[in-house]
């Protein structure tokens, strides 16, 4: 049998262009046909390549270009603005008028001031929305309303005497006000004060309500428009009872954290579920004696029901809550229709506020748990920070 090689075994001719290069088994032709082809395909990948690559270096060197052309511009523009900013400046700030007034910036900012400390003077003076002229009017029609309480009988004359005596002196000497527990805004009769209703006054309308006066006459005497001090801070709530050696109820972190007061503000917009609210709040507190609160009730006189109403009257069941503890609940009765969205409510509600231990609010449908007093103290306290809210 004859083997077979699969060397190549027969020399290509002289110009290795011609015949075939075998053995006859794996036969590779080495002229033009196949190879050429091939040859051909890789120019062409080859050129393509290269055209790849110059179309991608083209693309770069434009986005440079533009990059450099945006980032250009935007210095050029800043430093254009900067440049008219400083002439501005400069000439706005040494440009008076005649009489020696300054004028531009320089004016604007000082016509400012004076208008913040106008705000702040007549602030101070406990009308923060009264101008002068209606202070004086409002300081008369209370005097007048005193002296025809007065004059009413002896046990008015007694009650009002006394009111106007504590109004006069309920401030100490570094501004704060004297706390006391209990206390009403039922005890306020003819101390509160007219202020222009401010959702209207927006709309040109002019509406003017009564509502009681803040705490504190001058609530910036209170926190002197910076971060009080500890001692200060302290000296602000009220202790259900009163230090036995001052008789003093502001007794600072001496008043045990049972007897701490806790004022909870509401503000209720026709919501018949007020009432329930306020049931809640006293019944699950493990300390109600400690719990005033405080309702601005936006209701329609005559459909709607009062948040300091049961729904069972006292005479029939005086057991429950809001009849066990009437005198620390006080419900200040507005017109629904002058009702202009939460804000204005709650800012009426913290005007209810005297200087209790502890400060909240509340919705007008929340059912409170058991304890929820000792509880939200507890959690408080055991942050160790006194700017825990």
């Amino acid at each position: 049998m004859e083997a077979r090689s699969r060397r190549r075994n027969a020399p290509s001719s002289a110009n290795g262009t011609n015949g075939h290069i075998g053995n006859g088994i794996y036969d590779v032709a080495s002229g033009g046909g196949d190879s050429d082809n091939r040859s051909t395909a890789r120019m062409e990948r080859k050129a393509k390549r290269k055209h790849r690559v110059a179309n991608a270096r083209t693309r770069r060197r434009a986005g440079g270009r533009n990059n450099n052309n945006t980032a250009a511009m935007c210095l050029i523009s800043t430093v254009i603005f900067l440049l008219y900013f400083l002439v501005c400046l400069v000439f706005f700030s040494n440009l008076d008028s005649g009489d020696g007034e300054a004028r531009g910036m320089r004016g604007l900012v000082k016509k400012t001031k004076e208008k913040l400390k106008k705000f702040r003077d007549k602030h101070r003076r406990g009308g923060a929305f009264l101008a002068e002229e209606q202070e004086a009017i409002i300081d008369n029609s209370i005097n007048k309303s005193n002296n025809e309480n007065n004059n009413s009988n002896a046990n008015n004359v007694s009650n009002n005497n006394s009111n106007v005596n504590n109004n006069a002196s309920k401030t100490t000497a570094s501004g704060i006000p004297i706390g006391k527990w209990p206390v009403s805004i039922r005890d306020e009769e003819g101390m509160f004060e007219d202020v222009p209703h401010i959702g209207y006054a927006y709309m040109g309308k002019d509406v003017t309500m009564t509502v009681p006066r803040l705490w504190a006459n001058d609530p910036v005497a209170i926190h002197q428009n910076k971060l009080m001090s500890r001692e200060r801070a302290l000296s602000i709530g009220t202790c259900v009872t009163p230090d036995p050696k001052t008789n003093s109820n502001m007794r600072g972190d001496k008043c045990p954290l049972s007897e701490r007061t806790i004022f909870v503000a509401i503000a209720s917009y026709r919501d018949w579920q007020c009432r329930d609210t306020v049931t809640s709040i006293l019944s699950t507190a493990a300390h109600p004696e400690r719990v005033r609160v405080g309702v601005v009730d936006q209701i329609v006189d005559g459909v709607d029901g009062s948040c300091d109403v049961p729904h069972v009257p006292c005479s029939d069941d005086p057991d429950q809550p809001i009849c066990l503890y009437k005198n620390q609940i006080d419900v200040f009765q507005m017109d629904a229709e002058l009702a202009v969205g939460p804000v204005f409510a709650r800012h009426i509600g913290h005007r209810l506020y005297r200087g209790e231990y502890y400060a909240m609010q509340s919705d007008a449908h929340v059912t409170f748990t058991r304890g929820w007093d000792d509880d939200i103290i507890s959690q408080m306290e055991s942050t160790g920070d006194e700017l825990a809210v």
